[in-house]
């Protein structure tokens, strides 16, 4: 299984909800990242501007979207070119913000151009500390007292 950070733009964070909505990662333009993906991947959602919010699983392939329905976000068919059906195992309310020092996220080493992408393999090792802590906000969202 490999780990894959999906990002939204800061300037369409409603993309967030339509992506839960319909269960599809929409990516735009050729990304030779979405051939790799399988189902059984990982994947972070970070939304710019905010941080992490939540990580999830591919549960099948990626595939070309066949009708506007698979494809709800600003510029529809003409800008996504591929769909990827997804399930959100973990989501939280208040974002995971990590630092950046010289473009380069220090928790990570993720390099600030992967979160421009809309979507980008990345590094095992960083990817499961990342969602590690989202579990634990996610406890914590639930029982704010411990």
């Amino acid at each position: 299984m490999s780990w894959f950070l999906c990002t939204i733009s800061r300037h369409e964070p409603s993309n967030w909800g339509k992506c839960k909505e319909v269960g599809l990662w929409g990516v735009p333009g050729s990304v030779n990242a979405v051939k790799e993906v399988k189902r059984g991947d990982r994947l972070l959602f970070w939304i710019g501007g905010k941080g992490y919010v939540g990580y999830g699983v591919v549960t099948e392939d990626g595939r070309v979207p066949q009708a506007r329905q698979e494809a709800p976000w600003p510029g529809g068919l003409a800008r996504w070119n591929y769909v990827i059906p997804i399930r959100v195992q973990v989501e939280i309310t208040q974002p995971l913000r990590l630092k950046f020092d010289r473009s380069v996220q220090e928790q990570t080493g993720f390099s600030a151009s992967r979160f421009q992408r809309g979507f980008s393999p990345i590094e095992d090792i960083p990817a499961q500390k990342i969602a590690e802590q989202i579990l634990e906000r996610s406890i914590e969202e639930i029982d704010p007292a411990d």
